[in-house]
């Protein structure tokens, strides 16, 4: 077997953070993913735990709890799996975001394009 390569030493910035924001942002058919790219980076959370997130408790992902400031990433009654996804309480400068979207929120989904949830950033 090869030697393993050595860990990656590049973060982002907060001000690549920001400009990635901004691009997202700048565009309505890409201001979705602004949203998408807010929660990853402040919850560290996987792309597919934060596409199921809904602003209220289902069956087949995490919701989002505003009144108490909590993220639950996994569907109540899921199996314990290898990846985990535990329950973590949301920044505040998060928390005002997923607040306001919340009262525009269409069908309740956290990331949403045309009132629908989205199933793939990459399409």
């Amino acid at each position: 077997m090869p030697p393993k390569p050595a860990p990656k030493d590049v973060w982002l910035t907060r001000s690549e953070a920001a400009k990635l924001i901004k691009v997202a942002r700048s565009d309505p058919k890409t201001r979705h993913l602004a949203r998408f790219i807010l929660i990853a980076l402040y919850t560290g959370s996987r792309k597919s735990v934060i596409l199921k997130l809904k602003f209220h408790r289902h069956s087949t992902g995490g919701y989002v709890d505003t009144a108490r400031g909590l993220l639950y990433r996994k569907a109540a009654g899921s199996r314990e799996t290898k990846k985990r996804a535990p329950n973590i309480q949301i920044p505040s400068r998060l928390l005002a975001h997923l607040r306001r979207w919340e009262r525009l929120s269409q069908n309740g989904w956290v990331i949403e394009y045309q009132g629908c949830g989205v199933a793939s950033i990459k399409t």
